[in-house]
């Protein structure tokens, strides 16, 4: 068969996080409505949804003197969303948000993610963040009511089983008191700036150093896994002249023996970290930048672990990712969910001229990387543009971009499988192999692969994504497409090329062979197997995406992907680059040469 039978069951993940708020502690964050403050407390055990919501409401106003009832938090910003899941500590957390009719504005959702949700306080929902694949829709049919909603890897929404049918599973989860006062709650511990406002002066003053611009400082090694604005106090505490080392670019990985891990897009030369620290520690690196032109910058930060990015007293106007704006000093843009890609990206209005930069990087455990890239314009979504240089990049003189023949691709999704019905792991392959029937709906000419169920409203990576063809309406369960194209590589050389999707990916360049994985974003799934790539789901609330690294010579090649999505809403996109560039579609009649664009200039660091 034309599919792909190689692809294997693969073993599960696990991971560790931080404690970063004491079980118990109440907490005071500038996350309240028009800027005021609220009260949390991260909750002393797990409880189902139910009776977390049942339990937060038996709680008043501890400290705020409003006589208000707590709450599960509900979530207004990607900065809230990052706080409550990191000050909790856990890997999944609930959050107050249902489809139980019971509570105002909520409506059985039935899968869809823009409908049928509703906070527990009966407050707009103005912001969401699901897992692409999520919410699921079982529900309607085995009675497990998934009416309640965490937060999970990388900050990602998902749905579960709220308890009050007796089927229920224990999470921990944080009380939210609307108390908005106009001022931090007293008696609380107080969440602040995750900066100073400055830095200590350096001593000695570094000298300037054309080769090496990037002055840097580093804390020593913690005993546990850092928060980003403890290390951040810790290395203005203990400022030491004695810690500094320089940089030439700040595009660097640690103790990675491939780039399997390194999220982002930029996939060439990389720095080894030079300071002799590996584990639990904050970095400081400080220059300057110079603008060509004063007008809209995005910079685009994919960090293991957690960063801030600061330049100079220019506030940061939006964001889009894993991150946010610091809501105390919006400066300041962040991540700290100590996740292997916390992946943030921030636009601001910059004058021309020189403009300082600060940018704190923090580790965890064993593997880290860091990559700043940055493009003229304002692009909340990573592929919304491929004009992403890094900092301090020098052009090349041209770049070959490849495309796909003038037939186009070639889709193929036969009729999907039964809703709410989870295909067994040793039928998968069967499954795929539904692309041979003669009953499967075929449309040709496609001019790129990038589909999604309109229901679908997760930002995906690529902007303007249209309904699989010949759609229905809302999601469908166990659906296999299969795109087909010729593939027109204009020169000799090495690429990356990449697909999307959800529950199982693969993709194939017939009889060439891939040389590695560089993008896994399945946590260490993906496998090559000659001439394919392919990575199953490892958990359910992880959503695919692969590139690989291949040397193709100038010519046409046969190329196909497939994904395979179990349930709920799905995507799926195909794109490829040259090596050390982003990635862009896969796009009919677009392969050819190309003139290169300079990255920001990166100047030494002044005090």
């Amino acid at each position: 068969m034309r599919v792909f039978p190689s692809l294997l069951i693969f073993a599960a993940a696990t991971g560790l996080r931080a404690q970063q708020g004491e079980m118990g502690e109440l907490l005071t964050a500038r996350h309240g409505a028009n800027g005021t403050w609220n009260l949390y407390m991260p909750s002393s055990e797990g409880l189902t949804w139910s009776k977390a919501q049942a339990f937060a409401e038996g709680k008043i106003d501890p400290a705020g003197g409003t006589g208000k009832k707590g709450h599960l938090a509900t979530i207004s910003s990607g900065a809230e969303n990052t706080f409550v899941y990191h000050y909790l500590g856990s890997r999944i957390v609930w959050i107050g948000l249902t489809d139980d009719a019971k509570f105002p504005g909520a409506k059985k959702a039935k899968g869809l993610q823009d409908q049928g949700w509703a906070w527990v306080t009966g407050e707009p929902v103005t912001w969401t963040n699901w897992q692409s694949s999520e919410p699921s829709n079982n529900d309607i049919t085995d009675g497990k009511d998934d009416d309640g909603v965490t937060i999970e890897n990388g900050g990602f929404w998902n749905n579960r089983p709220n308890g009050a049918a007796g089927k229920g599973i224990a999470y921990r989860f944080m009380i939210e008191w609307d108390v908005q006062s106009p001022k931090p709650v007293a008696g609380a511990r107080v969440i602040g700036a995750i900066l100073p406002p400055k830095w200590p002066a350096p001593d000695p003053r570094p000298v300037e150093d054309p080769e090496k611009p990037w002055v840097c400082a580093n804390t020593a090694e913690q005993p546990e896994e850092p928060g980003l604005a403890d290390l951040a106090k810790s290395i203005s505490k203990d400022w030491d002249g004695t810690n500094y080392f320089r940089m030439s670019d700040l595009n660097f990985r640690m103790g990675m023996t491939s780039h399997r891990n390194a999220f982002g897009w930029i996939f060439g030369s990389w720095n080894e970290f030079p300071a002799n620290v590996m584990n639990n520690f904050g970095m400081l690196a400080r220059a300057r930048l110079r603008i060509p032109k004063a007008g809209t910058y995005t910079f685009d930060v994919h960090a293991d672990d957690g960063f801030a990015l600061r330049l100079g007293t220019h506030k940061w106007k939006a964001v889009q990712g894993s991150g946010g704006i610091d809501p105390c000093d919006e400066t300041t843009l962040f991540g700290m969910l100590l996740s292997s890609d916390t992946d943030v990206r921030g636009v601001i209005e910059l004058p021309a001229g020189e403009v300082p930069i600060e940018v704190f990087y923090i580790n965890g455990a064993a593997e880290g990387c860091l990559q700043i890239t940055t493009a003229e314009g304002e692009h909340l979504r990573e592929g919304s543009t491929d004009r992403w240089r890094n900092l301090g990049y020098k052009p090349a003189a041209n770049v070959p971009w490849p495309g796909v023949s003038a037939e186009g691709w070639k889709v193929t999704i036969p009729i999907p499988g039964e809703n709410c019905k989870e295909t067994a792991e040793n039928a998968l392959l069967d499954t795929i192999a539904r692309v041979e029937d003669p009953a499967a709906k075929v449309t040709t000419g496609c001019d790129v692969i990038h589909f999604h169920d309109p229901e679908c409203t997760r930002r995906t990576r690529f902007p303007g994504a249209v309904p699989f063809p010949n759609d229905p309406p809302g999601p469908q369960d166990d659906r296999v497409v299969m795109a087909e194209a010729t593939l027109v590589i204009p020169a000799d050389g090495t690429y990356n090329i990449g697909i999307g999707g959800d529950d199982l990916c693969a993709l194939a360049t017939s009889g060439q062979k891939w040389s590695r994985v560089v993008r896994d974003a399945g946590r260490g799934y993906a496998r090559i197997d000659g001439d394919s790539i392919s990575v199953r789901r490892s958990e359910k609330n992880v959503s695919h995406e692969i590139i690989g690294e291949i040397k193709l010579a100038k010519g046409s090649y046969p190329i196909r992907g497939v994904s395979w999505d179990r349930n709920g809403t799905s995507a799926m996109n195909i794109f490829a680059a040259p090596v050390g560039w982003p990635g862009r579609l896969l796009t009919k009649n677009k392969a050819g040469i190309e003139a290169d664009i300079p990255g920001l200039e990166v100047l030494p660091f002044k005090p």
